[in-house]
């Protein structure tokens, strides 16, 4: 019964004429659907930047409300937070038997003592992951997807609406002219998501953390952009120190382990830093 309202709640999403020149979809198999999207040819990243497209289209953006919904649910509703989008993602991923899997984030964001109260009070009910949102820094969840080719994992984040390691590097960490988010109201939200600080892998979205992601994009992926020139600027050792160090507490975090909130200084230095590369790059050009 559920996977039938699935498929009708899908199929009514692909008929809705939303966007000129769409295909209207009538396959009876929740494969077939995926396969409306993707095609038959192209690469994991091709396909997945497809299914992201289709779900910018076709959803719009609500706020945590901390309630748990199915896919079902959020089909329903047609909105959804990054979690519940990215739940989204990864069943038609499954479905186009694409390999991922989760990732989790911790930002930088604006200041708020109204959002730490209430970290504060989520981690005396649920405990210490809760303290993952705090006075100045906010999670965040997206997925990764497996490269094929060379079995590497790219990001797919289809909450601000981008797929590969050059796209999310713009979007959520470029110094100046960053791209913007296709949805009006996630563009909103991105602006006042400053830097990513942690990064880390889980098989699932309620898993444990299996993997430290941070020195692959917050590092690597981010010097890469620009060209390897950010290892010559005079903060960057800096910057990859305090990555490493604020990633080992983030996965502590993630995983029940440590209070983020005991570590409000690291998070403001890593802040800092990130503010100083930022003048030194600028400076640079």
């Amino acid at each position: 019964m559920k996977r039938n309202f699935l498929l009708l709640s899908i199929i009514f999403l692909f008929s809705v004429p939303i966007v000129p020149a769409r295909e209207t979809v009538t396959t009876q198999s929740l494969k077939e659907l995926v396969r409306s999207v993707i095609g038959n040819k192209g690469t994991n990243e091709e396909k997945t930047r497809k299914l992201v497209r289709w779900i910018n289209t076709n959803f719009k953006w609500s706020y945590t409300d901390y309630q748990k919904r199915t896919v079902e649910d959020i089909i329903q509703r047609r909105a959804g937070n990054c979690a519940e989008l990215a739940n989204v993602l990864a069943f038609l991923l499954k479905e186009g038997n694409i390999p991922f899997r989760w990732a989790s984030e911790i930002n930088i964001q604006p200041r708020k003592e109204d959002r730490l109260k209430t970290a504060m009070q989520k981690v005396a009910e649920r405990g210490n992951s809760m303290s993952v949102f705090g006075l100045m820094h906010n999670d965040h969840v997206w997925l990764e997807v497996l490269n094929e080719k060379d079995k590497t994992w790219f990001p797919a984040d289809p909450a601000v609406g981008v797929v590969g390691m050059r796209e999310w590097v713009s979007a959520r960490m470029a110094f100046s002219g960053r791209t913007v988010p296709v949805v009006p109201e996630v563009a909103e939200i991105v602006k006042e998501m400053f830097v990513p600080i942690v990064v880390i892998a889980k098989e699932t979205r309620g898993g444990k953390p299996v993997e430290i992601r941070s020195k692959y994009y917050l590092i690597d992926g981010f010097n890469s952009f620009y060209k390897n020139k950010l290892t010559k600027l005079p903060s960057w050792k800096e910057w990859d120190r305090e990555i490493e160090n604020i990633s080992v507490l983030g996965k502590g975090a993630f995983a029940g382990e440590t209070n983020l909130h005991e570590h409000q200084k690291e998070i403001e230095e890593v802040w800092q830093t990130y503010e100083k590369l930022k003048q030194e790059g600028q400076a640079k050009k």
